[in-house]
């Protein structure tokens, strides 16, 4: 027989198993709920200039939006941009926020993980466990190489100088400091700034996302091995109270996991209906445009923000399938033969049972397989309400010109409708002029 430290040991390794790539990221973000006192003076150096930096190029970012409001293609060149670098600093604050519960949470999985389960119960949480690893090696390694990216294909940034002389900067992201970056060495520190910020921003944005997976899938192993308890249970008293506890302890982790994560993804779903439309305009500008790298960045970063919606609403929908198969499976087992009050607490966690398991966006809807099929990113670059003069606008660039010919419509009150189209929970750009 193995020693109990041999066993506490092993359990320790299946726990890092499952979530070594979500510590290895989240300690780094200095997020990360266990082990805290374990982090050296210079991993909490690491994670405050690495924040701090995040928050500046921020700023920066919305500080060149005020300045170029009013024109349409360099503001959606912020936008593509600046919103999900602010969304990653927002889910690094929440999470922040509710760092306690989420320990809470996290210490409870590693109970369930020391706890003793026979070899098909083991194989069920090994399997929810692949699964939610697999999403978290997948997430980071979408949403990093759009980040690399932005990193590799700068924008020209115009800027006046002092004596009205119009002075351009090649930076990954449109930003306007208090200061002038053009001379050396501000300017090779603020490229670099840039650089790790994009890093920062991506690794944070997906990771916070993939490690609600691995903790939801995690909880849907529990609710199958507590629904194959059930199928088996029989009359013993001591079994019958421990289901009911075990099931309370399942509805207060899910209530934690809603409490942390409702905020998060209702403002990731508003998040996410702006990127897409965005990315997918340019992505097809730079298509037409002939822009290879900016092609190759725009499709990393659509992939990524389409993930990361993935996540939220399969890890639900897991969610939901799994306590409605653990209802039926109470209501299946023989609890008319049971004692009366045995009986009776197992009546009330049937009633509790009927309710779904729910993760939802600060119930505003659920999480599950029709929300992610069901979201449509419909946005307009001129609307049929907003009347265009494409004549005065392709005076500007030659592409426009170009793109008059082709479609031959007149110079007078263009409409162009840009709308991202579902089919079969598939997201399509199509880019239609109307004359």
């Amino acid at each position: 027989m193995e020693k109990p430290e041999t066993l506490a040991a092993r359990d320790l390794l299946k726990f890092d198993y499952v979530f070594k790539w979500n510590r290895r990221i989240l300690k780094i973000l200095g997020i990360w709920p266990l082990d805290t006192e374990e982090t050296s003076v210079f991993e909490r150096f690491v994670t405050v200039l690495l924040t701090l930096n995040l928050g500046v190029v921020i700023i920066a970012q919305w500080t060149d939006l005020v300045s170029i409001w009013g024109q349409f293609d360099p503001m959606l060149d912020n936008l593509s941009a600046n919103i999900g670098g602010s969304m990653a600093l927002i889910k690094l604050f929440i999470i922040l926020w509710n760092f306690d519960t989420l320990r809470n949470v996290i210490a409870k999985v590693r109970t369930d993980w020391s706890a003793l389960y026979t070899i098909q119960e083991f194989k069920l949480m090994m399997d929810r466990a692949r699964i939610g690893r697999f999403f978290s090696i997948v997430g980071p390694a979408s949403a990093i190489p759009a980040g690399l990216f932005f990193a590799l294909t700068p924008q020209a940034i115009y800027t006046q100088s002092e004596n009205g002389t119009e002075i351009m900067s090649l930076l990954p992201l449109r930003s306007k400091y208090l200061y002038d970056v053009t001379s050396a060495p501000v300017y090779q520190f603020s490229y670099l700034s840039q650089t790790v910020h994009c890093y920062t921003a991506s690794a944070a944005y997906s990771a916070i996302d993939c490690f609600f997976a691995a903790l939801a899938l995690h909880v849907c192993s529990q609710l199958e091995i507590l629904g194959c308890t059930i199928r088996g249970v029989g009359k013993r008293e001591p079994m019958i109270r421990n289901i009911v506890e075990r099931h309370l302890r399942l509805v207060k982790y899910v209530e934690d996991l809603e409490s942390i994560y409702s905020a998060i993804i209702c403002v990731q779903l508003i998040v996410s209906s702006l990127l897409l439309c965005s990315i997918g305009y340019k992505f097809i500008t730079s298509l037409d445009g002939g822009y290879a790298a900016d092609v190759g960045k725009f499709t990393f970063y659509f992939i990524a923000i389409l993930m990361q919606i993935f996540l939220y609403c399969y890890s639900g929908q897991c969610l939901i399938d799994e306590s409605t198969r653990l209802s039926e499976a109470a209501y299946e087992c023989p609890w008319y033969d049971m004692k009366g009050s045995d009986a009776r607490a197992f009546m009330l966690m049937q009633a509790r049972a009927q309710a779904p398991f729910k993760i939802t966006a600060l119930k505003f809807c659920d999480m599950s397989h029709s929300c992610f099929t069901n979201v449509r990113v419909t946005g307009y670059f001129y609307d049929d309400t907003y009347p265009f003069n494409f004549g005065t606008y392709a005076k500007s660039t030659t592409k426009d010109v170009h793109a008059m010919q082709y479609y031959k419509i007149s110079s007078s009150h263009w409409y162009c409708n840009f709308q991202i189209l579902r089919t079969t929970g598939t997201y399509f750009s199509v880019l239609q002029a109307i004359k």
